[in-house]
């Protein structure tokens, strides 16, 4: 007999899905904040990152950590070795794409979400591990 997933759990994400869903609802959050979308999981020899946003003249290199519940605080997950990888993708990235240097930033998008897979929290953080 085949039975259908309990409705008060979401159901069973991927690795690879979670993240995508992360990433949808963290430019969806991005965009209502006044950010421009530029290009999504941007990749270079350094490597990956998920989001390039301009906000206000500032570019954005957003990197996105969504949880399920019990998964920890999303913020846990950005590293200190994952921001560098980060900044050095955002160095590649403005050599191969800007004249002159603009400001930029590393922010970091959270994402929670409930046992019923709907997000509870979105919390973009801007310049996240850099000194101001």
């Amino acid at each position: 007999m085949k039975t259908s997933p309990s409705p008060s759990r979401p159901r069973a994400l991927s690795r690879s899905a979670l993240g995508r869903l992360g990433e949808e609802l963290a430019c969806r959050a991005l965009v209502e904040h006044g950010y421009e979308i530029i290009a999504r999981n941007w990749r270079c020899p350094a490597g990956e990152v998920d989001i390039i946003a301009c906000e206000d003249g500032c570019l954005a290199f957003v990197e996105v950590k969504t949880r399920l519940p019990g998964g920890g605080l999303p913020e846990e997950g950005l590293t200190q070795q994952k921001a560098q990888r980060i900044i050095a993708v955002a160095q590649h990235y403005l050599g191969q794409n800007a004249t002159e240097e603009p400001p930029w930033r590393l922010d970091l998008v959270a994402i929670e979400l409930g046992a019923d897979g709907q997000p509870r929290r979105i919390a973009i953080t801007p310049a996240i591990g850099m000194d101001a």
